[in-house]
């Protein structure tokens, strides 16, 4: 009697997981679609780029084809590896993203091998992050709210704006200060959070690399606070419908420091820009 009782109580556990998970898509789908909606588009003429820092020029210059419609979002399918923490081992990764900036982004994923794979998706819209994440699609693993997830998801639409080069364009909000003849930076305020995000850009107009003052929560015993996150080893040149993106790259905290942690490998294989 007791082990049938049981068999019932896990049903309905069962279900209901299955229930919540079905609305979270639900609510995931319609997120979706709102920053998928297309508004009146320019076309992209190099003399926007005028009056940015040299190493913005060159980039926005290299990046978008003349006469290319300006896209308010892209759509990405990647693959590749990540690590959960410092020192764990890399897991096969493989994802659909719609980044929209300012408005936010959806990062849909499947992580894992063999019997530990589990999927769910990270977001931010409206001012708020938030992470969900199913074992094997079903059991709940992770549900993260809060202001120390809401900043720094805006943190990464900022920085990830980089593969969406209509969205730096200074009309678009992106406001550039120049460094140097290869660096420049530029500042988003998602919402209420500003973001600097500085870029470094080869003589062909290429990223070498991206790093983003960024806010983090507790890390492997470190505070809360604004720590550099970097985007690195860019490489694979591809264009996708008028826009030209270096598709293979890595991300983590503090990259080159003794302290740092790259836990993301990605290689983007399709773009759609809207």
């Amino acid at each position: 009697m007791y082990f049938v009782l049981g068999l019932i109580i896990i049903a309905f556990i069962l279900v209901y997981f299955g229930i919540d998970r079905k609305r979270q898509e639900a609510s995931i789908a319609k997120l979706w679609e709102r920053l998928d909606e297309k508004g009146a588009q320019k076309v992209f003429e190099p003399a926007m780029a005028d009056a940015l820092p040299e190493p913005a020029r060159r980039y926005l210059l290299r990046s978008i084809t003349p006469g290319t419609p300006l896209a308010h979002s892209i759509r990405l399918h990647m693959t590749g590896s990540m690590r959960l923490k410092p020192g764990a081992e890399l897991l096969p990764m493989s994802a659909d993203q719609i980044l929209a900036p300012p408005h936010g982004f959806i990062w849909k994923a499947r992580v894992g091998r063999g019997l530990f794979q589990f999927a769910g998706f990270d977001r931010y819209a409206e001012g708020v992050g938030e992470m969900r994440w199913w074992l094997y699609g079903l059991l709940p693993i992770v549900k993260a709210k809060g202001p120390d997830l809401d900043r720094s998801a805006a943190g990464r639409l900022a920085g990830e704006a980089i593969f969406l080069a209509s969205a730096l364009l200074s009309p678009n909000g992106a406001q550039w200060v120049p460094e140097s003849d290869t660096v420049a930076h530029y500042r988003m305020v998602i919402d209420t959070e500003p973001v600097t995000v500085s870029i470094s850009v080869k003589p062909d107009g290429l990223l070498e690399r991206v790093s983003i003052k960024r806010w983090r929560g507790d890390l492997e015993g470190k505070k809360s606070g604004y720590f550099r996150f970097d985007v690195d080893e860019f490489s694979d040149v591809k264009t996708f419908g008028g826009y030209t993106i270096q598709t293979k790259f890595r991300a983590g905290w503090e990259l080159g420091l003794p302290s740092e942690f790259p836990f993301f490998y990605a290689s983007i294989d399709s773009a759609e820009y809207h």
